[in-house]
């Protein structure tokens, strides 16, 4: 498993966590935990839409630290805190294709979770295993 179109830092970086002083790595006794969960995000979901769009697919919102996903009001359970979920956009992508992405998503990989924000122009994508997967495909 590796990535072939995405490195760590774009799921570490947040311009919101830059500025209000958080550090968003994780602690060293989870890292190699979270950095195998990116991995498998990338692989199974991520760079299977970069290959097949043919287009960059920019990351928003990956790993989460508990402090920047509180600021940020996430879900205490959020799959961001454990490096299971990114939110990405596609530049120059109509809101009427982020539908069309995640149905094939839907008939094309194993994933957890498509949350699809056409209006805002971005996708929360998640995976967790083949067996935990529940492919679950929302509009909002």
């Amino acid at each position: 498993m590796f990535m072939k179109y995405f490195n760590f830092n774009e799921f570490f970086n947040s311009d919101v966590a830059d500025a209000a002083g958080i550090v968003n790595y994780p602690a060293p006794e989870i890292e190699s935990f979270i950095r195998m969960n990116i991995m498998a995000l990338v692989d199974q979901v991520l760079d299977p839409i970069r290959e097949r769009w043919g287009v960059p697919v920019r990351i928003t919102s990956g790993y989460r630290c508990e402090a920047l996903n509180d600021l940020v009001d996430g879900k205490d359970n959020s799959l961001h805190l454990t490096g299971r979920a990114a939110d990405f956009t596609i530049d120059g992508l109509a809101p009427s294709e982020y539908r069309r992405l995640a149905l094939w998503c839907a008939d094309h990989l194993d994933f957890d979770q498509m949350i699809v924000y056409a209006k805002r122009r971005f996708i929360h994508a998640s995976y967790m295993s083949p067996k935990s997967n529940r492919h679950e495909v929302l509009f909002t």
